[in-house]
């Protein structure tokens, strides 16, 4: 066995034990919505010396339009290819020669493939409305600040018997979605956990809506184009194509013709409606779509809460709540229940030590068999 194999079941075990003891009842898809900034790509405005007064113009508003003024996913950025060193610069796609000056270049944000050019265009106001905007990203955004689960978009292939048996499919699928999915167990909540789901009013629920989007479709050019460029060999296929969108936007995958089936997309739903383990967004699968709506201010109402972290592992039990009376705290009939073997509280902190405890055990000598056998092998 390599050595790499030793440190890939180390961590294996330690994601697990990570994954079990802090699972908490907020679902993936309410986190992402609440706690996961969309990630920002980059509009460069190439030009060479002063723009025209109608240039000019579409690039204010475009300026106005950005992260800096609106809060909507982009930035931009004006570029005099003039006056700087463009060798290290990429300003196209690759393979294509630039259009005239002046013109947009769209980078994906830097954390997907390193912010690689995903199209160049004019700089006008017809492109640059379909852009940042268009009126299937609009209902999008809506159905999620709705209450929808996700939105999965049904994406033609150009061949009418095949797409309409396709959607057909991912139609009869949703609705069995909606009624075998659920939501995390609240009784699986830790005292380890760091946040919660506060809705008192029992709001948040499953429900998925599907949107079919003809690649043809010029007001959605751009989106397309997005969707396409989500995984690498995507252009390849002219196959119909499902991609579930949750959050502020996320694309989670693809899923492809033939991989269009009730168990990949019961898969993918489950993902997203599965327990958040409060983990960095850059750890998950997806890329983020570029959409027109602050998210913050969309929001009308918050369901995902911090709690208070723990407190070490055993003071528990010798830590009296700071509020409780001192007249309470000499009750011995209330020492004895706060302190009671039986306590339910104390039960699942010891339950949850134990099994952390045993994790950690196993990790140690996990490492200590990995160290003996290369002396041996040395």
């Amino acid at each position: 066995m390599k050595r790499a194999s030793y440190f890939f079941i180390i961590a294996f075990i330690i994601g697990l034990a990570l994954h079990q003891a802090w699972c908490c009842d907020v679902p993936v898809f309410r986190y992402a919505l609440e706690r996961w900034p969309a990630d920002n790509f980059m509009i460069l405005l190439c030009h060479s010396g002063e723009l025209t007064p109608e240039q000019k113009e579409v690039a204010d508003s475009l300026q106005k339009a950005s992260f800096d003024e609106t809060g909507f996913n982009f930035e931009m950025q004006r570029l005099d290819v003039a006056a700087i060193d463009k060798a290290d610069l990429k300003l196209t796609v690759d393979g294509a020669e630039p259009p005239a000056l002046p013109y947009l270049v769209i980078r994906y944000p830097r954390i997907i493939n390193g912010g690689t050019v995903l199209e160049t265009g004019p700089l006008t106001m017809d492109y640059v409305r379909s852009l940042v905007d268009s009126p299937v990203r609009r209902d999008i955004a809506r159905l999620i600040l709705e209450g929808n689960t996700a939105v999965w978009v049904f994406l033609d292939s150009g061949d009418p018997s095949k797409d309409d048996a396709a959607f057909e499919q991912v139609q009869a699928q949703i609705e069995k979605l909606k009624n075998t999915v659920r939501l995390p167990d609240s009784s699986d909540v830790t005292e380890a956990d760091t946040i919660e789901l506060n809705d008192p009013q029992n709001t948040l629920r499953i429900d998925f809506s599907c949107i079919r989007v003809s690649r043809d479709d010029p007001k959605e050019r751009f989106l397309v184009e997005q969707l396409l460029c989500s995984e690498g060999d995507l252009k390849e296929y002219p196959e119909p194509m499902l991609f579930p969108i949750f959050g502020r936007g996320r694309i989670l995958y693809a899923l492809v013709g033939a991989g269009i089936t009730e168990d990949n997309m019961l898969e993918a739903a489950q993902f997203i409606t599965g327990p958040c383990t409060c983990i960095i967004k850059d750890d998950n699968p997806g890329v983020d779509l570029l959409m027109s709506i602050n998210w913050d201010n969309a929001l009308e109402t918050l369901m995902v809460q911090d709690r208070a972290m723990p407190l070490p592992f055993g003071l528990y039990e010798v830590v009296a709540d700071a509020s409780q009376d001192a007249s309470q705290i000499s009750d011995i009939s209330k020492d004895v229940d706060l302190y009671s073997i039986d306590s339910p509280k104390k039960n699942k902190s010891l339950f949850r030590n134990l099994f952390i405890g045993a994790i950690v055990v196993l990790i140690i000598n996990t490492i200590f068999l990995v160290t003996l056998i290369r002396r041996k092998r040395n």
